[in-house]
Parts: C-alpha cells; structure tokens; sequence
C-alpha cells in the first residue's frame, strides 16, 4: 500500500497537503520544547484535525502518507549552537518516525526542484518496485491517546541488502550534515547513508537498506558529486544506473527478527537489489 493513488499530479490536494504537513513537522523539529516528554501530545491536537482527512495517524505519520513520511533525514541545518542530533531521553515514537529523534528533519528528498515551489511529487507504481506497507501497530488504544509506547511497530515488505559504512564519512564537520558511503561485501560504492544520529554509525559498520522507491533527476536533494565521480543524469531514471532510496536499518537487539532505523539512504544502486530476497521487517 504505496502512498494515496488519488494523487494524479503534483498539484492534487492530496499532495498540497501532504506537503503542509510536511512544512509543519519541519518547522515544529526545530523548535526546543521546555518538556521534552511533550514533544508527541503536543503536535497530537494539529494531528487529530487531519486525521479524518489523512486516514490513521500515529507518532507523527499518517499511514496514507506512507512510505514519503518514512523518507526524512536528519539536519544541523537549523540546530541551535551548542546542540546535537540525538535520542530523545524517554521514549516518544518507533525509530520510522521523525519524532524518534531530537533535532531537526527534513523532507526533501521527496521535493523536486522543478515543479512549483517543490511541492512533493507524483508517485508512479513503477517507482515503488516491491515496497509494501503491510501493518501500523500502536499499542496505545487510539480513543485514549495517540502517543505510543514501545510495543508500537510498523511492517514493512520489501528487498533488503547488507551494507557497511565507508572507512570515513564522506562529509564530515562542526556545521555539516555528517554522511557515509554505503558500501557491498566487496567495499565498492554502491550509494550514501544520512545517519538520523551521527554517532549511531560507525566506520565499517553493517547495516540493512530497505528499498522503498526510486530516485528522481530533479530531486531538490542533489546527489553529490564525490560519490560516484559525476552528477545525477535524467538517463539515471530509466538506465542501468537507475537508483534508489530506502531505509538504513540495524537489528533490534531487544526484540528477535525485528529492525530499528537509524538512517536514510539514497542514490543506491537499483541493480544490487536485483536479486536480493523480499521480506517482511518490523520496525520497532
């Protein structure tokens, strides 16, 4: 279950007010709360309005948002001096959610730089290949409150492949998104890891790449140069170069068969999923 499919163009208001709400989680991420704790209940009462119009909602996804809602990073674009991206210190949603994490997020990897004012972009079967949402659990009885705890998961189906992270980070600094190249068994490039926490990966660290959807030319992201030597053509899209983006993920040591996110990756290669198993994770 690919996000709604009453989206016929990118200017459908399915799509405008995907990105309002968008525009709304990445400003209120940026903010500092006096309570940490509140950070969940009290974006809950904007959420409860739209839930009607956005189907089921929980920790700061709505499921007919689902997978654009999963594809946020991390950004030290707008954290304050002195502050770093971390784990907030109670428990406030499953790691799929931006609310996992203290500090800023953005969403624009599902923004393209040509259309309108980078409005979220129009969603093809074909971009989606296995990808399928399969469940949305909230341990929490939604009538009382919409906050998780942490038996709240999310299912997911699709082709998975083990990575590592490069020797060192490709970028790297005070005031600069720290990102790794993702690597195969073989230590050759194969695209780039955002992780959600900088100290979270580690050089040479395995970890897992969900595949989710495929990557587009006029990204409002553009894909460095330094990763393979060149830029992002418009033949990336159809070629044996296409590429990917998809969720980095971790075992989750607490629970058996189950994931943790800890990253976003992009501009994977479509062909090494190629072969790779399809599977049904549990994101905790």
């Amino acid at each position: 279950m690919p996000n709604s499919t009453d989206e016929k163009s990118e200017y459908s208001p399915s799509l405008i007010k995907r990105e309002n709400w968008f525009k709304l989680v990445e400003e209120y991420s940026r903010r500092n709360l006096t309570h940490e704790k509140d950070k969940v209940p009290a974006i809950l009462g904007l959420a409860q309005a739209m839930t009607a119009e956005y189907d089921t909602y929980c920790a700061g996804l709505f499921t007919s948002q689902i997978p654009s809602s999963l594809l946020w990073r991390t950004t030290i674009e707008f954290l304050d001096e002195g502050t770093v991206l971390r784990r907030p210190f109670q428990y406030s949603a499953p790691s799929c959610s931006w609310a996992a994490v203290e500090g800023p997020v953005s969403f624009d990897s599902q923004r393209l730089f040509n259309i309108g004012e980078g409005l979220n972009y129009e969603h093809s079967p074909d971009d989606f290949g296995d990808f399928t949402l399969l469940q949305v659990f909230t341990n929490t009885p939604e009538a009382e409150s919409l906050t998780p705890d942490r038996k709240s998961f999310i299912q997911l189906r699709g082709r998975f492949i083990s990575c590592q992270a490069a020797p060192s980070p490709l970028f790297e600094g005070d005031r600069t998104d720290t990102i790794f190249t993702a690597m195969d068994r073989k230590e050759q490039r194969i695209g780039l890891v955002h992780p959600d926490i900088p100290t979270e990966l580690k050089p040479y660290q395995g970890f897992f790449c969900l595949e989710i959807r495929k990557e587009h030319y006029a990204s409002k992201d553009i894909m460095p140069y330094e990763l393979f030597g060149r830029n992002i053509e418009l033949e990336d899209e159809e070629s044996s170069r296409a590429m990917v983006m998809g969720l980095a993920l971790v075992k989750d040591d607490e629970r058996i068969g189950a994931c943790k996110r800890i990253g976003l990756c992009r501009w994977m290669i479509r062909s090494c999923f190629a072969n790779a198993e399809i599977v049904d994770i549990k994101i905790y």
